[in-house]
């Protein structure tokens, strides 16, 4: 066996995360075909973001790694970033909503309300994407499975295992779609910018102060590595300490979704002044009353789009 095949031989085989990954692509393939024949297609970009989410998503619970994150601290931190935030900030950045939709059943979507508006989602719906709910979730996990012997059991339990990396992975989905949302609040109705400041604040909070704690701390939280066995003979403080920067990894990263809210929330306050200033004359190439003695050639008659 070649050390490729042996990486991506799964440690233990996970039918769900297998049959998700395929339907996740496999949907998003098809829609792309229906969207190609109707119209245009998301970019190059968006579509390598959303396929290398689904790839990350993979490589962390289907192949050699999974065993390596269940054998050493950092890498399974590691692990829960990629599945509580890179990947689902690709998802975000690749915008598949329209895409997806296209996937779906034509009669489906022509004889039937939107799945969000069926009684039971639309409960669903309202109560995972309130914001509430959102950011407790999505910051309550980053306490909850590092705490020592929730963690240790965590560890030794395939089911609960299981629990801990699909709640990240499907709260850290809420999360980001919630906060990295490109529509404007002030068209669309959906989170403002400030809560969406405040709720990354809040993370940044609860992360700082989780990573600190693991970081810094003088003992061996976490044994259960030493009971699993470790990979390399490192250090286990160490190894705490280096999954306690994995932690500061991940608030630098809020930080950095906080600096690109602020850029959207100063582009659209552009666009709202351009379009009062445009409301007030007239709108673009309007040219107010007045003595006009005789046209000026080189200069345009007014503004346009670039």
């Amino acid at each position: 066996m070649s050390s490729l095949q042996w990486f991506l031989t799964p440690y233990e085989f996970s039918p769900a995360v297998l049959l998700a990954s395929l339907l996740a692509a496999g949907w998003y393939g098809f829609g792309l075909v229906r969207c190609a024949r109707s119209g245009p297609v998301p970019g190059a970009w968006r579509r390598l973001a959303y396929l290398t989410a689904i790839l990350l998503i993979y490589a962390v619970l289907q192949t050699r790694f999974d065993y390596w994150a269940q054998h050493m601290f950092f890498l399974h931190r590691l692990q829960q970033f990629v599945l509580h935030y890179l990947a689902p900030i690709l998802v975000t950045a690749a915008a598949p909503g329209r895409v997806l939709a296209a996937a779906l059943p034509q009669h489906f979507t022509r004889h039937r309300p939107p799945l969000g508006d069926v009684p039971p989602l639309r409960l669903v719906r309202h109560v995972l994407l309130d914001p509430v709910i959102a950011v407790a979730f999505f910051a309550g996990l980053v306490v909850l499975w590092v705490i020592p012997p929730v963690h240790s059991y965590a560890m030794l339990s395939a089911p609960l295992y299981a629990v801990m990396n699909w709640s990240m992975l499907i709260s850290g989905l809420i999360f980001w779609g919630l906060i990295l949302d490109p529509r404007s609040p002030r068209r669309n109705g959906v989170l403002g910018y400030g809560s969406r400041i405040a709720a990354l604040f809040a993370v940044i909070a609860s992360q700082g102060a989780v990573s600190a704690a693991i970081g810094l701390s003088v003992g061996n939280l976490y044994p259960i590595y030493a009971v699993c066995g470790r990979l390399w003979p490192l250090n286990p403080m160490t190894d705490q300490k280096l999954g306690g920067m994995v932690g500061f990894l991940a608030a630098l990263t809020c930080i950095a979704a906080v600096l690109t809210i602020f850029h959207r929330m100063l582009g659209d306050e552009s666009a709202r002044k351009a379009t009062r200033a445009d409301a007030d004359t007239g709108g673009p190439g309007h040219q107010a009353p007045g003595p006009v003695s005789s046209p000026q050639p080189g200069i345009p008659g007014g503004a346009q789009d670039p």
